[in-house]
């Protein structure tokens, strides 16, 4: 089998025992994932959502080893791939910046912004970066930050290379590879077969499963939409591909049903809040839908994916399409007429973009006075040493383009450590008390 170059041993479930008791893992449960923390304590962390990833990757694992393609593979080995996707969904959230994923999106609006007009050369007039590296700050994204964060910060535990591997070839936001730039060098030093695994696919399936049903549920529990409405929308067929088959279109038809019958059986029990109450419920049929679907969708394709022909994803037919469509129209349109949601999204947005704003602003310019390279010393001292250092033994002997790359690095290690309340705090302090 191609992906055996993967690390397959009794370390894997060490690791996960390991795993919970990192401080970057422990920090997590501070920060929201999809809806911003709010005083009515209906809110994902990025910890619950990172288990809630890991968890249905083990799952979907588990079933993929009944198949006949693993029957060669003994309970031991397929006990420790079960633990290596277990440990991969974990780890996958500890790069997130504060407020999740509106912390990743102003990320990458402050660098689409910025990005291109900053870092320039006083004799041409262009970036001393140069293309990968705007490319790869323009598709920022937390889980990029995984392998960085376990590579560079994580003394506590020292993770098989096999789990680092899943987590660098799983898809992130338009990346094929899910790490920054700057591990490039560090990967290449290690023992990388440079093929993806199938566990990557099953990593990459269950973090959509998980984010777009998570959406959904938090929105209910926080009351910014109700049944009703997302009923009113799954019914609507102008999501449908034109490709959509009779079996697809009946999947669909059952699961949006089985919403409804929910919905119904809940309004029957006065003792239950009968929108929160069906999706739950649906949450979890949906969950399970979805689940199978990958699973199935894995042994249909099994020959290409591990002969490393299979260029596209688990979850991705005409179903799931619809699916997704659905409810990204479903969250815009919704979400949109929930003024304390929008609220709570641009806050939190606005938050870490000008956090972003006045850190990289700070390192932009070198001076040669300072070894740190700040040219704003309100802020010279607010990045801990940790990142100084860091920055420090991995600029030595680099050109000027790389080392303002890692300047600005060294920034998102920063802000990506913070927690929610210390964001605030943070910008608080800067844009009242400084």
């Amino acid at each position: 089998m191609r992906n055996e170059g993967l690390i397959c041993d009794n370390t894997e479930s060490d690791s996960i025992i390991k795993l919970i008791s990192v401080k970057g893992m422990r920090r997590m449960q501070y920060k929201s994932s999809v809806v911003p923390m709010n005083d009515k304590n209906n809110f994902r962390s990025q910890y619950s959502q990172s288990i809630e990833i890991s968890m249905l990757a083990r799952a979907i694992t588990q079933k993929i080893m009944t198949n006949e393609y693993f029957d060669k593979k003994t309970d031991s080995e397929k006990s420790s791939l079960c633990d290596m996707i277990t440990c991969a969904g974990i780890i996958r959230g500890i790069g997130q910046p504060p407020f999740g994923y509106i912390g990743d999106a102003a990320i990458r609006e402050w660098f689409s912004e910025n990005i291109n007009s900053m870092f320039l050369t006083p004799e041409t007039g262009e970036s001393i970066l140069d293309k990968k590296m705007i490319d790869d700050l323009k598709t920022f994204c937390g889980a990029k930050r995984a392998v960085r964060q376990f590579c560079r910060y994580t003394e506590e535990i020292r993770l098989p290379e096999g789990i680092l591997h899943i987590l660098i070839n799983s898809k992130c936001h338009n990346s094929e590879k899910c790490m920054m730039l700057s591990e490039e060098e560090f990967i290449n030093n290690t023992e990388y077969p440079g093929t993806k695994s199938y566990l990557s696919y099953i990593l990459e399936a269950s973090a959509y499963i998980v984010s777009v049903t998570s959406a959904i549920e938090e929105a209910v529990e926080n009351r910014y939409i109700i049944c009703r409405q997302l009923l009113y929308y799954l019914r609507n067929q102008e999501d449908f591909d034109d490709d959509i088959s009779a079996e697809e279109y009946q999947s669909f038809c059952e699961i949006v049903k089985y919403l409804s019958d929910c919905y119904i059986g809940s309004r029957l029990d006065p003792g239950k809040n009968e929108d929160i109450d069906a999706v739950h419920k649906w949450i979890v049929y949906l969950r399970g839908r979805m689940t199978d679907f990958a699973v199935s969708s894995f042994c249909d394709n099994y020959r290409d994916i591990s002969n490393g022909k299979f260029d596209g994803d688990l979850i991705n037919n005409s179903w799931s399409r619809t699916i997704k469509k659905v409810f990204s129209r479903s969250q815009r349109n919704l979400f949109a007429s929930s003024e304390e949601f929008l609220l709570a999204v641009n806050s939190a947005s606005k938050i870490v973009y000008y956090l972003t704003d006045i850190f990289i602003k700070a390192v932009e310019t070198e001076n040669e006075i300072s070894s740190l390279f700040f040219t704003d010393t309100r802020i010279k001292m607010l990045i801990p040493e940790i990142f100084r250092n860091k920055y420090r033994e991995c600029s030595s002997g680099k050109s000027e383009s790389y080392k303002a790359y890692l300047r600005i690095i060294m920034v998102l290690d920063y802000i990506c450590s913070l927690t929610d309340a210390e964001a605030l705090n943070l910008y608080r302090k800067l844009r009242f008390d400084m």
